[in-house]
């Protein structure tokens, strides 16, 4: 395997900003899925394992993915490649080692400190996963170092989060245990994790070292010590990124509770999601700074941190003003009482806005070596986050923690951009970046008053907005292009790289003078990069599946609206009281609380369905003999955050029913609850009675009353007991038939199908464009590498003079540019006689020798292609056909120095790709894949008359 060639900084741009924008997505759907099915508190929960979690892991690896990306990507421009094995060597191994001692530490405190049973092994498990969790993520920094951008977003923002997205979704309608959560969270880190070892294995470089400037022979040898100057430096301050990003949340779950913290928790995420932009901006553009440093390359690196900077506005920018002019809304999507987080969006959202402004600041500090600035910054901004949140939280609750974080992304935002602006020596000027800023800021927020002024914030209002504002933010985007810089940063795409020099080079100098030249240019030609707009562009070919998917896709989505039975929801809310006395405890006082975690799961038990069940069936409600399963299917009991109130949803195809069945669930637990209680009352009493009894038959038999006392504590702890209410709670509200179905209804369902089509439809057309076994139109060629013109058949002969002029003959005077020749090879006679003879047309007269196969092969039984080619004074035009053999057509394309090879939409790919497979192996040669616009009716006629 070769090294690791330059790839377009704009191709890797948009493939991994489309990977980390699916990703953001599916990790908010996530969000979504756990804060709707365990309600604010559950999520709250689930927020502090996930964050202890991450910053496990971050103090695991201790920034050796970083210092990969760095380290590899600089030894890869300098040509060391023999170094990258190495350096992977010295990341791997510390990060192993803290892991285990950090799983180990997790194992014990779990054990030593009292907490409850679920969270303590939820906690054990995910230490387990931070051992695969650090190698996973050092290997992800050997990918980014090796310029594999598109491969590792591929792997971070869609392939994890999607099996995480599936696993919590199957948990949370399943169980919605947390231990179960925790699991599904984990689980797929060990999968990613195997399969990112192979991929980094299968693209190590394999050929030796090839010094690719000056800057090789005065650079120093990367070392275990330098590596870890670096990457420890960076370590601390990725730990420090962690803390900074969760210790709000934890303070809050830890000051306010989980409710609050689930509630804080969502609006961290969504913030997040705008943040991912400039991960993104990170990831693509870290490896080409440090490359464009390594090499001493300023102006390459201060146009890549321009570009980065203005992507990073014109996305960012109307991001978060969206989110803060309809934070109700989109907070509603997380379920009943996050939006109550609303308000702490305008504080956090202008800060974030600000701090995207600034640009790829925190790449430039790490690619340019200044690590340690970067941890001084991080360590000034938790401290700021530490003091404030410890300082606002107790004061103002939401409010203070959003304004510690906001507190220290500001200070961090200032010092880097300081340092990268004043120390470092690149920056940006406002000029260059008013255009960005205006629109980023105008277009959002001119649509937003429209829409606030004329419908609200409401749902309808956020649909009319992206309406609005998407269409005509696009438009104006497109509109100045040119001012933002647009045009020159998707402009490296067409030659930014090696490959789009090789290419250009090919185009004009495939004369015969400088074989070397041309013996290289034809053996290294390479795929060239496939941008978005074209792989869209491919699909679009295919339309019609398409189409006919969307149509097929809408009608099932119609069909199932109407034939599908309607499910209503009932609601019944249950108060449950709490113990006065604890009669497990020997009747002492108890302290008022209730579990409601643990009595949601006893509301939601067998034991309770079987009661409710019987009650139905007692009262001829429903004689279902499997109505115990049925209720526990369609039942789901959500506890209230912070309150001992049980809400229990039942669904079923009949309104009146559902109600029924709700209630009776509701009427059930209460009684279980109450007989519970009797029984533990009961038994206690029992017990007691014993043991008085016992003391009694002491004193009797030593005729004393030395055990009088402790009778009298016991029979007063009796009473006690005795005296404990039975009463398990009580209903709060009784559960009414619902008006409404729940559920998407017609049109809603009909817009679902035709969205399920589009993706499906753009899915299989890809699909079969890349498994079609025929060449189809011309770009699969260049998928494979293969030199391509495409040759119309009523183009007036003008594309065969582009032809001509591109094998380096424009006036058609063969010998006069040292072509001794031209053969034409094609699996279709029709292709190759129709090329021959537009070629006939254009060649002048007396300038070339036209001849086939069948006149030729009676001189070569007699003399060697390369002899016959030798001896005629006049350039050959040679029509093979599918004739010949292979030898006889690779000697004879040798001998000519041009090779023609007419193809049609019905060519075998797979033909075309093993020729041209030979014909890249000989020297001096061009071979050219020509293209024919044909219709097939029109191929046969033109066959037939030749």
């Amino acid at each position: 395997m070769t090294a690791t060639k330059p790839k377009s900084l704009a191709r890797s741009g948009s493939l991994s900003s489309l990977c980390v924008m699916y990703g953001a997505a599916i990790a908010f759907g996530t969000t979504l899925v756990v804060s709707n099915g365990i309600g604010p508190a559950g999520a709250g929960e689930f927020f502090r394992l996930m964050a202890l979690f991450a910053i496990a892991t971050s103090t695991a690896v201790f920034g050796a993915d970083t210092g990969l990306v760095r380290t590899i990507s600089a030894q890869n421009a300098l040509g060391r490649y023999s170094a990258i094995p190495r350096l992977i060597r010295y990341a791997v191994l510390p990060p192993l080692a803290l892991s285990l001692g950090i799983t180990a530490v997790a194992c014990i405190y779990s054990v030593a400190v009292p907490m409850p049973h679920e969270y303590a092994v939820a906690l054990r498990m995910s230490a387990l996963f931070v051992i695969v969790a650090a190698v996973m993520s050092v290997y992800f920094g050997a990918l980014r170092g090796l310029n594999h951008v598109v491969t590792f977003t591929v792997m971070q923002n869609v392939l994890l989060p999607t099996l995480r997205f599936g696993a919590i979704a199957l948990v949370v309608f399943a169980s919605g245990h947390l231990l179960d959560l925790v699991f599904a969270w984990t689980l797929p880190v060990a999968a990613t994790a195997l399969l990112t070892l192979w991929v980094v294995e299968s693209y190590m470089p394999r050929s030796k070292d090839r010094p690719q400037s000056e800057a090789a022979a005065t650079t120093p040898q990367e070392s275990a010590h330098s590596f870890w100057t670096f990457s420890s430096a960076r370590g601390v301050a990725t730990i420090v990124e962690t803390i900074l990003e969760w210790i709000d949340v934890l303070t809050v779950t830890t000051i306010l509770g989980p409710a609050a913290g689930g509630v804080y928790g969502a609006v961290n995420r969504c913030v997040r999601v705008g943040t991912m932009v400039e991960h993104t901006g990170r990831i693509v553009t870290g490896p080409s700074i440090s490359a464009a440093l390594a090499t001493q390359n300023v102006d390459r690196a201060r146009q890549i941190f321009l570009a980065t900077t203005r992507v990073l506005t014109a996305i960012s920018w109307p991001f978060y003003l969206t989110l803060a002019a309809f934070g109700p809304t989109l907070l509603g999507f997380f379920g009943k009482g996050f939006e109550e987080g609303a308000g702490i969006l305008w504080v956090i959202c202008p800060a974030a806005m600000l701090s995207m402004s600034a640009g790829g600041v925190q790449s430039i500090l790490l690619m340019s070596g200044k690590s340690r600035w970067q941890l001084l910054n991080k360590l000034s901004s938790l401290a700021v986050a530490i003091i404030l949140n410890v300082a606002l939280v107790p004061l103002w609750g939401l409010y203070g923690a959003v304004t510690a974080w906001a507190s220290a992304l500001l200070i961090d935002t200032f010092l880097a951009g300081y340092q990268v602006f004043r120390l470092v020596g690149i920056r940006t000027s406002l000029t260059e970046m008013a255009p960005a800023l205006t629109l980023g800021a105008l277009v959002p927020l001119g649509c937003s008053f429209v829409v606030l002024t004329v419908v609200g914030q409401g749902l309808l209002g956020l649909v009319l907005y992206v309406i609005l504002l998407a269409p005509s933010y696009v438009a104006l985007l497109y509109y100045f292009r040119t001012q933002l810089g647009i045009e020159r940063f998707l402009a490296s795409r067409k030659g930014g790289g090696k490959g789009a020099g090789t290419r250009s080079a090919l185009a004009h100098q495939l004369s015969i003078q400088g074989e070397n030249t041309m013996s290289k240019l034809s053996a290294t030609t390479d795929a060239p990069a496939v941008s978005l707009r074209e792989q869209l562009h491919r699909v679009w070919r295919h339309k019609m599946i398409v189409i006919i998917t969307i149509v097929v896709c809408t009608l099932i989505a119609v069909a199932f609206s109407f034939l599908a039975p309607p499910k209503y929801t009932a609601k019944s809310s249950v108060l449950v009281n709490p113990l006065v006395t604890d009669p497990a405890a020997g009747g002492n006082a108890n302290s008022l609380k209730v579990d409601i975690s643990t009595e949601s799961r006893a509301a939601g038990s067998r034991e309770v369905a079987d009661k409710a069940a019987d009650n139905l069936r007692s009262e001829g409600v429903d004689t279902d003999s499997k109505l115990t399963d049925k209720l526990m299917n369609s039942t789901k009991v959500v506890p209230t955050s912070q309150t001992a109130v049980l809400d229990i949803e039942v669904s079923d195809s009949n309104a009146k029913r559902s109600a029924q069945y709700a209630n009776a669930i509701a009427k059930a637990y209460l009684e279980v609850r109450q007989n519970n209680l009797k029984e533990t009352i009961t038994d206690s009493v029992k017990k007691l009675d014993a043991q008085i009894k016992q003391l009694e038959d002491e004193d009797k038999n030593n005729n004393g009353n030395a055990n009088s006392a402790k009778i009298s504590q016991m029979r007063e702890r009796r009473n006690q007991i005795q005296l404990t209410s039975t009463v398990g709670g009580r209903v709060l509200t009784e559960a009414q038939p619902p008006k409404k179905a729940t559920g998407l209804g017609h049109r809603k369902t009909a817009l679902a199908g035709v969205g399920t089509g589009l993706l499906l439809g753009v899915l299989i057309a890809y699909v079969y464009d890349r498994m079609m076994r025929t060449v189809g139109y011309s770009d699969r060629l260049k998928d494979l590498g293969i030199p391509v013109q495409t040759v119309r058949p009523r183009s007036s002969d003008e594309d065969t003079l582009l032809l001509m002029r591109r094998i380096g003959s424009p006036d058609g005077n063969l010998r006069a540019s040292n072509i001794s020749g031209i053969v034409i090879v094609s699996d279709s006679p029709a292709l190759a006689d129709q090329l021959h003879r537009q070629l006939y047309r254009t060649i002048p007269s007396g300038k070339a020798y036209f001849t086939d196969y069948p006149a030729l092969s009676k001189v070569l039984e007699h003399y060697s292609p390369e002899q016959v080619i030798e001896s005629n004074e006049i350039p050959m035009v040679i029509n093979l056909a599918d004739e010949a053999p292979l030898s006889t057509l690779l000697r004879l394309s040798e001998a000519c120095r041009v090779c023609l090879v007419p193809v049609g939409e019905l060519s075998s790919r797979a033909q075309v790709r093993e020729l041209f497979s030979h014909l890249r192996t000989l020297e001096n040669t061009v071979s050219i894949a020509i293209f024919m616009d044909t219709d097939p009716e029109k191929e046969k006629v033109d066959g037939a008359t030749a």
